[in-house]
């Protein structure tokens, strides 16, 4: 592969985009957009190649990039795409591309919506692309934070009434309205 690093940067592309939502675009609600888009399309075009110049003849895991974190505990960056991830990246790349445009026009509080957005989708890449177990794991717990949140706070406010045994509970505790 010649020493580039493509899926390190499918991955982190979302995130440096977020850094820069969260950090420069303060206060100025288009460049969060297009700093969201520029971070989408990095992601989009790498997992579009990705995809593309796997071989399928050789199959397994292909575009491997590793080093060590903390070798004392065995703990090593290692990414690598077989022919599933790479499909699973590649789809992941279209919704985040489609997502930001669908989300275009969200205006309260679009600074973390964008930035929560894009860390969610840093890690599903890493979850698909991850090979060590801490790493893939990190990346999982990566993304279960932002999602909740997006749920939380930006799901939809329509009342969903539960039936049965859980009526009760999600009605006393709040839970089921997003």
């Amino acid at each position: 592969m010649n020493g580039v690093p493509i899926l390190s940067i499918m991955t982190w592309a979302p995130f440096v985009a977020a850094l820069v939502v969260m950090f420069f675009a303060r206060q100025r609600p288009l460049l969060v957009r297009w700093a969201s888009l520029v971070g989408a399309t990095v992601s989009l075009v790498a997992s579009v190649w990705v995809y593309w110049a796997y071989d399928r003849e050789l199959a397994g895991f292909q575009f491997q990039e590793e080093f060590a974190l903390v070798p004392s505990l065995g703990i090593s960056y290692i990414f690598a795409v077989d022919g599933i991830s790479a499909l699973m990246s590649l789809l992941t790349s279209i919704i985040i591309f489609a997502g930001v445009f669908a989300s275009w026009t969200v205006k309260q509080r679009s600074q973390e919506f964008y930035a929560l957005l894009l860390l969610l989708v840093t890690g599903v890449y890493g979850v698909f692309v991850s090979l060590d177990l801490f790493i893939f794991f990190l990346f999982y717990e990566i993304a279960v934070l932002p999602m909740y949140l997006l749920i939380g706070i930006w799901g939809s406010s329509g009342e969903v009434r539960p039936q049965g045994i859980f009526g009760w509970a999600f009605g006393r505790t709040g839970v089921g309205t997003k």
